[in-house]
């Protein structure tokens, strides 16, 4: 990770913890409307200090479910939206939701540098390649699950 990457991801927790809504006892004040709200605030942000375009943001219309595999938020890339799950949203804290906008949010990052690969030099180029093959080749983890969603592992 290159300095200007950790001086951005600085930059982007400062301007989102600074929104209404965070810190995480405002979070359970909030309608599922307004979380998701709150959260396109949140990704408009990542949009601006990565230099991508921005998602849609909303709550996915499927369920999933998988053994010992949870699913908190994936980004479709053929309708440009990030989908929460319900149950990243009614949590009592913001912390799945946040995680979930962050690792779906820099998928449309490297999106973006797999596409123009010469706007961003600070990007290594075998970096670059590694990302180009991830997504000519992106498989589910389990099939019937989405390709791009950030997943929590667990054991039970």
């Amino acid at each position: 990770m290159t300095d200007e990457t950790v001086d951005r991801e600085k930059l982007l927790t400062d301007r989102i913890m600074a929104l209404k809504g965070w810190p995480k006892d405002e979070w359970t004040k909030l309608s599922i409307e307004g979380r998701l709200n709150l959260l396109n605030q949140a990704h408009q942000i990542h949009a601006e200090l990565f230099e991508h375009p921005a998602a849609g943001i909303d709550l996915s219309p499927a369920k999933f479910a998988a053994p010992r595999l949870r699913l908190i938020s994936f980004w479709d890339p053929r309708t440009n939206y990030i989908f929460f799950t319900s149950d990243a949203l009614e949590a009592e804290t913001s912390r799945d939701a946040l995680k979930g906008l962050f690792h779906c949010s820099y998928y449309l990052y490297q999106r973006e540098v797999v596409i123009a690969p010469e706007e961003h030099p600070q990007i290594d180029p075998k970096r670059k390649s590694e990302w180009r093959e991830g997504f000519e080749n992106k498989l589910s983890p389990l099939p019937g699950l989405p390709s791009w969603g950030c997943y929590e592992f667990y054991d039970q």
